[in-house]
């Protein structure tokens, strides 16, 4: 197993193909579908590393990326951000994520 990774996506179905293939890949994936329970499923199962999707309202992404960094929690964030919506990018990545990519992506680049 290559590590545990927590995929947050709040739209349902979304986020399945992704986790399929990290799987097979090697990694343990849990999805996690409510938004409001990941910063204490972050702090409870201290996953190897964090993917959020993006949401239609970008704050809320921000907003979870300040509650993580501001509690003193260090697990690396990967923000898969709308489109090719730099801006969002930069912003996720000065609120404190350690990378973003813009969709679409080729699998090759999430894995590196």
């Amino acid at each position: 197993m290559l590590g545990r990774l927590l995929l947050a996506d709040p739209e349902p179905g979304r986020s399945d193909l992704l986790a399929k293939h990290l799987q097979a890949a090697g990694y343990q994936v849990r999805l996690l579908e409510e938004s409001m329970e990941l910063v204490t499923t972050v702090e409870q199962e201290k996953p190897d590393a964090l993917i959020l999707q993006a949401v239609s309202d970008h704050q809320v992404v921000l907003q979870l990326i300040n509650q993580l960094r501001d509690g003193g929690n260090s697990v690396p964030i990967l923000h898969l951000a709308r489109g090719d919506h730099f801006s969002e990018r930069v912003a996720a990545l000065q609120a404190g994520a350690d990378d973003a990519l813009g969709s679409p992506y080729a699998l090759e680049e999430l894995h590196a």
